[in-house]
């Protein structure tokens, strides 16, 4: 699919979301239970598991896709990783949802030929509703009668998901061009925001957050997972990036992907899991130490993700 020569093209059917099957009030879960994290579990959570996966249990594929993109965000529950006791970000955000793991096997159940087809086709939704909106909202700066209910939370999300399973058939031509799109929508978002009043300027800068990048360290795990499953091991792709994770002094922790049929008690942690639910254990990079979030570590990060893409990426 061809990029558009702007994106500030509206579509206005994204100003409304789709009916959102969430329960995100009345929840039924107890509000002492913890994580096993030792975190309070908030009551909605409960209800937020059970409803979606009972919604999950009706869905086709393009249902799932749809709920994912323009669904309720309260869809993204936060159900905690093995990262010790960090808040969930990027990756682990969208991989608690049971609706990104449910499209994540469908991609996975597809015949070889299909499954780069079906990555390229879910990213090309969500990055051109994830432009969209970035141009509502513009548009609302010179207008507030415009209103939207979408969320920048689903669309950056589920580009990120098409990415998460573009890098693991190790497809890194595909990935490379969906690298290439996002680098284009900064720069001309950039742009954009440049090319308004000074006060508009101010507004519009504070959205560049919201919308970009998808966070270093998630673009970082991005790439070694492309990495570890290049098919042409002479490549030897992986030993590159791994080295260049210890030199970054990056701390390696686990993933737990739970099937996403799995019922809450198991998912916190109060269940045990069928060994024949297949659970799937990925493993994740991160800076460390107290500065990893500082403002001024943000420079290295960005040149880490550089460099990996020049590593990783054809």
């Amino acid at each position: 699919m061809k990029r558009k020569a702007s994106i500030l093209v509206l579509i206005l059917g994204l100003t409304a979301t789709l009916p959102s099957n969430a329960v995100e009030t009345n929840a039924t879960g107890s509000a002492s239970a913890l994580s096993p994290l030792g975190t309070p579990v908030p009551p909605v959570t409960r209800a937020l598991v059970d409803t979606i996966i009972a919604e999950l249990k009706k869905e086709d594929f393009n249902r799932s896709v749809d709920q994912l993109l323009l669904g309720s965000e309260f869809q993204f529950v936060e159900i905690p990783s093995q990262s010790a006791g960090d808040p969930q970000t990027g990756l682990e955000e969208m991989l608690s949802n049971p609706r990104s793991i449910k499209i994540l096997d469908h991609i996975h159940g597809l015949p070889e030929r299909d499954k780069a087809v079906a990555c390229e086709a879910l990213f090309a939704k969500a990055f051109q509703a994830h432009t969209n909106l970035f141009s509502v909202w513009v548009l609302i700066r010179t207008d507030p009668k415009i209103k939207t209910e979408s969320s920048v939370k689903n669309s950056r999300l589920t580009m990120l998901l098409a990415m998460f399973a573009t890098a693991e058939r190790g497809d890194r031509a595909l990935l490379a061009k969906q690298f290439a799109q996002l680098d284009r929508f900064m720069d001309e978002a950039n742009q954009i925001i440049a090319a308004q009043p000074p006060a508009t300027k101010a507004v519009l800068s504070t959205y560049i957050p919201m919308f970009f990048p998808q966070q270093n360290r998630s673009l970082v795990n991005l790439l070694q997972v492309a990495a570890d499953r290049e098919t042409n091991r002479s490549l030897k792709l992986f030993g590159q990036v791994e080295r260049e994770l210890e030199q970054a002094n990056m701390a390696k922790s686990e993933m737990q992907i739970f099937p996403w049929d799995t019922d809450y008690e198991t998912r916190w942690g109060r269940g045990h899991l069928d060994a024949g639910k297949h659970l799937t254990i990925y493993k994740f990079y991160d800076w460390t130490g107290p500065e990893k979030m500082s403002g001024s570590k943000i420079p290295v990060q960005v040149a880490l993700v550089k460099k990996l893409r020049e590593i990783v990426l054809p």
